[in-house]
């Protein structure tokens, strides 16, 4: 989407929406036929047992999956919520194609860089930092509210949003089932692209300005950020105590 986005704004300067509307849904249509030549499964995998949803349910999964969800929902709220931001300015339609450029770059950095990260930070750690960090860019964008301050952060949002799937794809496979890892990533990753729509719908019905959007974006970030570190900390174990030494 990120990518064929540039190419939509490049489409609408030139002829007009509703030529956007129509090569969108020829592109649909193509995809429809497309996915009806996909083979059928030889084989039906056996259906979930009670053990294996249950390791869905444990507490650093939910926590996690709760976590994600709502860097998810605030990645489809920036991106449409900077869309209207620069309708509003009267920005041309070639500077919602470099937020969606910049937002494209981000993602793939995020992707290229977060298998080292996982090296050496702990899966916890990525995820917490995700949401974390990109709250910087999203308080110089609210604060200067130009074009560039927007471009920045949204290929900051980005990244992090592609750091946080690694980081929680890696949670999954270490604490899930391995029989029921297929079926958790299609129904998570389901449940956060309907959050990513929600997050779109609440920037469509954002009465405030673009500040007042870029602010609630840094705020809801920050809380997810801090609230997951404050409930991962809980669920790891205590240290053991030193043993005391032997008594002469």
């Amino acid at each position: 989407m990120r990518i064929a986005a540039p190419f939509a704004a490049a489409i609408l300067k030139l002829v007009g929406a509703p030529w956007v509307l129509r090569l969108g849904a020829v592109v649909f249509a193509l995809g429809t036929l497309c996915a009806f030549g996909i083979p059928r499964a030889p084989r039906v995998g056996p259906p979930e047992t009670r053990d294996e949803r249950a390791t869905l349910h444990a507490r650093s999964i939910v926590v996690a999956g709760t976590a994600m969800g709502l860097l998810r929902g605030v990645v489809g709220f920036f991106t449409f919520f900077a869309a209207f931001a620069l309708k509003r300015s009267h920005e041309p339609a070639w500077a919602f194609g470099l937020v969606l450029l910049a937002s494209a770059a981000g993602n793939l950095a995020g992707t290229v860089i977060s298998p080292f990260l996982r090296r050496t930070v702990r899966e916890e750690w990525m995820l917490a930092s995700a949401l974390l960090l990109p709250a910087i860019p999203l308080v110089f964008a609210a604060r200067d509210y130009s074009r560039v301050s927007l471009i920045v952060a949204a290929a900051a949002v980005a990244a992090s949003s592609a750091c946080g799937r690694v980081a929680f794809d890696s949670l999954l496979q270490r604490d899930g089932a391995e029989a029921a890892r297929g079926r958790a990533f299609a129904r998570f990753e389901t449940r956060f692209q309907l959050v990513w729509v929600v997050g779109g719908i609440i920037a469509v019905l954002f009465p405030g300005g673009g500040r007042g959007g870029i602010f609630l974006t840094t705020i809801v970030l920050l809380f997810a950020g801090l609230s997951y570190i404050g409930a991962f900390r809980q669920l790891q174990p205590a240290k053991a105590p030193r043993p005391s030494p032997p008594s002469g």
